[in-house]
């Protein structure tokens, strides 16, 4: 073989496998992280994404982890990651100021021809402490408070509906709610002609005082 021939072979195999890297297809993904009930945009968020994918033409179960970024100061995040048997990818924000918030998008919703766009809006923490004033308990005395818009689905939320405090004095109970977000309270105490509504709109990330005096 003449060197001649020889380095053009070489040429051509390198070249080749550059090309490959070069074309190799990937996605590329961002978005806007905002509040949902302020729409202010979040940064200094940590997102992070997952995925699933075939392995062997099987599905997997689990996810893996792909990798994290932190939002700018316009709440932006973004990912490249390489086009494999993508399955569907999961984006994940585990903060202390907001609630648990993870989102999922399934394969035939990326695209490799241009940016694929995912705002999304989580909700921030917030407390709620309903303050009970009551010196003079009377016999069988009976407050109702019905709550409504409460936050559910949370460790330490409080569900909807009415509680009743029974032969109760001075007390507090805490809920957590969701910042920037009303919740509504209808009270009284029961015989009495005297019952109120009160709309109360919560802190982001503090605890907002409410005092019930009977």
């Amino acid at each position: 073989m003449s060197t001649l021939k020889y380095f053009s072979i070489l040429f051509f195999v390198v070249f080749s496998g550059y090309a490959c890297q070069k074309d190799a297809l990937s996605y590329d993904i961002e978005g806007i992280i905002t509040d949902l009930n302020t729409k202010d945009v979040i940064s200094g968020l940590t997102v992070k994404m997952y995925q699933k994918e075939y392995k062997s033409g099987v599905l997997t179960n689990s996810y893996t982890y792909l990798g994290e970024t932190v939002t700018d100061s316009e709440g932006r995040y973004s990912f490249n990651i390489e086009r494999s048997k993508i399955y569907e990818i999961k984006l994940e924000i585990d903060d202390p100021n907001y609630y648990f918030y993870e989102v999922s998008y399934g394969s035939s919703l990326l695209t490799t021809e241009g940016t694929n766009v995912f705002n999304e809006k989580i909700e921030s923490r917030s407390w709620l402490a309903i303050i009970l004033e009551n010196p003079f308990v009377g016999p069988d005395e009976q407050l109702n408070i019905n709550k409504t818009k409460f936050k559910e689905d949370c460790e330490a939320c409080c569900s909807n509906g009415t509680v009743s405090f029974i032969e109760t004095g001075d007390t507090t109970f805490v809920c957590a709610t969701v910042g920037g977000a009303d919740v509504i309270l209808n009270y009284g105490v029961v015989g009495s002609n005297n019952q109120f509504s009160k709309t109360i709109s919560c802190i982001p990330f503090d605890t907002t005082f409410f005092t019930i005096s009977y």
